[in-house]
């Protein structure tokens, strides 16, 4: 089995519809399996529901050739289809040509709380220069530290970039 880490991202449709997205990763392999390689970099396509999780399920799924088409022109706009964007570094290794990035990160603890996390907060919204981010970020991690925030945000969100991290209550 492998996890995928999303790098770049592009959709369909607007938030609370079904969207089909086209990602660029990194594809994870689990060490137990008979791999050459730890990961691989490549694409794929998945749908997010309209709560904009991620549909992981298995197998083939009907997409149609307009909207496969529109996702490659948007990732090639964005300059990461069909040439593999660049990466400088690793994620969380200093790269002088890194985006600095001063987020504010909007937290709640109540649902930790609730599931028996206690002093675990969770993230709500992220903000950069009082604007939200457009990137995916997984609501549903539950968090103990800025440190361990900033090192989400950095391997997962941004890869490559330097963040800096303000927690604020919601």
């Amino acid at each position: 089995m492998a996890h995928f880490r999303i790098l770049e991202e592009v959709r369909t449709g607007q938030a609370g519809d079904w969207q089909l997205c086209f990602h660029f990763g990194v594809y994870e392999y689990d060490p137990d399996q008979n791999t050459d390689v730890p990961s691989q970099e490549g694409y794929r396509f998945i749908w997010r529901r309209p709560n904009g999780q991620l549909q992981g399920a298995r197998g083939q799924a009907r997409l149609e050739p307009r909207l496969i088409t529109m996702l490659l022109g948007k990732a090639a706009e964005a300059g990461w289809y069909p040439d593999p964007p660049v990466r400088q570094g690793r994620p969380g290794a200093h790269n002088p040509r890194a985006t600095h990035r001063s987020l504010t990160v909007y937290t709640e603890g109540q649902t930790s709380e609730h599931a028996g996390a206690g002093g675990m907060f969770q993230i709500v919204e992220v903000r950069e220069n009082d604007r939200e981010i457009d990137r995916p970020v997984d609501h549903g991690i539950h968090f103990s530290d800025v440190a361990e925030v900033e090192r989400y945000l950095a391997q997962e969100v941004f890869p490559g970039d330097e963040i800096d991290v303000t927690l604020e209550d919601s």
